[in-house]
């Protein structure tokens, strides 16, 4: 799938945020619901294993970062 793996990005996005940006930046469109499901249950990849896109919490707002994304989705895709 060819996805760019992004190093260091320390800009923070908002959950709310994640699928616009994922439609903006990969071309694939995924619900809020499925964003969060993500972060709470996980997904399991090719060989089995579950994995959960990291977050964290400021001021009552869960936040993802570009790196993690990326990492997030090469991991479950690849």
């Amino acid at each position: 799938m060819g996805l760019k793996i992004v190093k260091n990005s320390k800009k923070f996005i908002r959950l709310s945020d994640v699928p616009v940006w994922l439609a903006e930046t990969l071309g694939k469109q995924a619900s809020l619901a499925t964003v969060y499901n993500w972060t709470h249950r996980g997904k399991r990849n090719y060989y089995g294993k579950l994995k959960r896109l990291r977050t964290k919490e400021f001021h009552g707002v869960r936040h993802t970062t570009e790196s993690w994304l990326m990492n997030f989705l090469k991991d479950v895709l690849c």
